[in-house]
């Protein structure tokens, strides 16, 4: 007996994607299921093992990449792309240690190799050792000139050491190479609005959120921006709640501390101050609200929130 298909006919780009990605999520495990069958008969076959570890990773089991591209490593124990795919599923499971031998392996293997040098980078930053990070996404770039994420990860970089100039040329630097970079337009928002620069910020977060308009991140901390600005033609307190909200909804009982204060500010921004201290409340009672600086910062708010004022940046 045959398979029946029903065909359904999209109507626009996001439904074909979204049908793409179903029919994807379908098939992956079958494929899984092929090549294990395929390894029975050629246990010994590189390829197969790398192409089942791909399909692992789509299929988010880490586990059996991780495992998968073990053999690729026993089978081809010269091949530094095979060191490679191996440190960045162990990143992915994060396992950064492990993951640094394997780019250190892959690059005595070949010292030219670019993704090595940036997978480096990101192992060793995720360690904290942010020095030898730098050192390592440098080299990523100089190898690669036209990688707009190791431009952009030596961006996270020098924040993260507080070098915000060198951080925020990094991120232009990236937006410059890549204009559908998402992440270097956020990272340099989070920098301008640091600074008070907050027309600049909010035109970065628009720009971000036209790449990727699901992206929460981005949604709440334009709510931010558009509800406590000090400059009032920047100030827009319906559509600040409308973000808020929906990031809210999205976010559910896993909402964080940030999310609960940008919505808290965003409903005092509306004149709902008792809604508004509510949800500060709910973020104090949060395990992350226990670090001093932003327990301090969010029983600020709420008092002002009490006292029926709203908050704006200076």
């Amino acid at each position: 007996m045959a398979d029946a298909w029903l065909q359904v006919v999209p109507r626009r780009r996001e439904d074909r994607e979204r049908l793409v990605t179903d029919l994807r999520r379908k098939l992956v495990p079958q494929d899984i299921d092929g090549y294990r069958k395929m390894l029975e008969v050629q246990p010994g076959n590189a390829a197969l093992h790398d192409d089942l570890a791909l399909l692992a990773i789509e299929a988010g089991d880490l586990t059996l990449a991780i495992q998968q591209f073990e053999r690729v490593v026993g089978l081809r124990p010269a091949a530094a792309a095979a060191h490679y795919n191996l440190g960045n599923a162990l990143m992915g499971a994060g396992r950064a240690p492990d993951a640094e031998r394997r780019f250190r392996e892959a690059l005595r293997l070949d010292p030219a190799y670019g993704l090595a040098w940036q997978g480096l980078g990101l192992a060793l930053a995720a360690g904290g050792l942010l020095d030898g990070s730098a050192a390592a996404l440098t080299e990523a770039g100089r190898l690669m000139p036209a990688s707009a994420d190791a431009v952009y990860n030596l961006g996270v970089v020098r924040q993260r050491q507080g070098r915000e100039a060198e951080a925020l040329r990094a991120y232009d630097r990236a937006a410059n190479l890549d204009g559908r970079h998402a992440e270097a337009r956020y990272g340099a928002a989070l920098l301008h609005g640091g600074r008070g620069e907050h027309l600049t910020a909010i035109r970065l977060l628009r720009e971000a959120l036209a790449v990727r308009p699901a992206w929460t991140d981005a949604h709440v901390e334009l709510a931010w921006l558009l509800a406590v600005s000090a400059e009032d033609a920047l100030r827009s307190p319906l559509e600040a709640l409308a973000l808020a909200d929906a990031a809210v909804r999205a976010a559910g009982a896993a909402a964080s501390v940030r999310l609960l204060d940008v919505h808290a500010a965003a409903l005092a921004a509306n004149g709902a101050y008792a809604a508004a201290a509510a949800q500060v409340r709910g973020a104090l009672a949060l395990p992350a609200a226990a670090e001093p600086g932003l327990r301090a910062a969010l029983q600020d708010h709420l008092s002002r929130f009490e006292r029926h004022e709203p908050l704006r940046l200076p």
